[in-house]
């Protein structure tokens, strides 16, 4: 890491290009990650986020008329929880120009149409089917009216074998985003860290908005839940969040925290209620803490005060020395004393 731009661009001047130990060196300025990757070549995209009424044919055809590149591989998935696919374009451009054009973008803006006319005429050929068959079922079931007496006993047992097994609930709807993602296609490993890294992105950028900005309240009253502690300090300014800690049994442990957007009205939120009678009991109110700094913050204030109990006892015994030094008619008296 050089002081300025001047010094670094003048090491690169002198090494670039320099073979040391028959490998020839390549050296310039750093750019981070991000910018790295949009420099590479790639004719691989991912795609998720695809409308189940997509066929393969739909989705081709609209990324080869937004790109106006050629699509020479496909592959699509289709799950439970969504449909997603991977495109190979003949050329790295159009793979790039499918990434800033489509990524992000409404599926509802491309217009495609749902073949509805066909799934009616298959719907009304069925009911046709099914009209006919049961025309021929109306005759069978005369004959088998007779011998339903005998069968009764039978499925009676297998209605309580069928009660034993518990069937399975509705499956619940998963909501599936309304707009494509649409990026370059990665290796397994590529993309576990690249979702570690935003996680960690993620994770600091949350602290740094909350720190601050966080508050724990202590000495609630049991009456009071998160809307009732939201109540309490909505006056000092917007709360992102009002929880009151409970017991798995639902009964109020007496302390909440209470999160402002912004580091000022939690800071009058502090001077204004701290030590406010509330229910007869004084509140208590500070800035939250994590549980690894509060165990820091403690270590270091018991070892400030035995530090402070060590000096002090030290200066005791030197003063009552120094005072036997200066009065010697006193003997050891002066020793003893504190």
């Amino acid at each position: 890491h050089y002081v300025d731009d001047k010094s670094a661009k003048k090491a690169i001047e002198g090494v670039n290009g320099m073979t040391i130990s028959d490998r020839k060196v390549h050296a310039e300025l750093f750019k981070p990650r991000e910018e790295r990757i949009k420099n590479y070549k790639y004719t691989n995209v991912y795609v998720k986020y695809i409308p189940k009424n997509w066929d393969e044919e739909t989705l081709k055809t609209i990324f080869e008329g937004e790109t106006g590149g050629k699509i020479d591989k496909f592959e699509m998935w289709r799950h439970d929880y969504g449909v997603s696919a991977c495109l190979n374009f003949i050329e790295s451009d159009a793979a790039k120009a499918a990434v800033e054009k489509l990524n992000g973008k409404d599926v509802a803006s491309f217009d495609v149409k749902i073949k509805d006319d066909e799934e009616k005429k298959d719907s009304e050929d069925k009911t046709k089917g099914d009209d006919a068959d049961s025309d021929k079922d109306k005759d069978g079931d005369k004959d088998k009216e007779e011998n339903k007496e005998d069968a009764d006993g039978e499925e009676s047992k297998e209605d309580k074998d069928k009660d034993k097994v518990k069937p399975k609930g509705p499956s619940v709807p998963v909501s599936v985003p309304t707009k494509l993602y649409v990026a370059r296609a990665q290796k397994r490993k590529e993309r576990k860290e690249f979702l570690a890294r935003q996680s960690k992105k993620r994770g600091v950028n949350r602290g740094r908005n909350y720190t601050g900005a966080n508050l724990y309240v202590k000495n609630l009253s049991p009456d009071v839940d998160d809307d009732k502690l939201r109540e309490m300090f909505a006056n000092f300014g917007a709360i992102t969040s009002a929880k009151v800690m409970r017991e798995a049994s639902g009964k109020s442990r007496g302390f909440g925290f209470v999160a402002f957007e912004k580091k000022e009205a939690a800071t009058r939120a502090i001077h204004e209620m701290t030590n406010t009678l509330h229910h007869g009991k004084p509140l208590y109110v500070s800035r939250a803490q994590t549980k690894a700094f509060r165990q820091t913050f403690i270590m270091k204030q018991l070892r400030n005060k035995r530090i402070r109990n060590n000096m002090g006892g030290g200066s005791g015994g030197n003063q009552g020395g120094f005072r036997g030094n200066n009065n010697n008619n006193m003997g050891g008296g002066g020793y003893g004393g504190p």
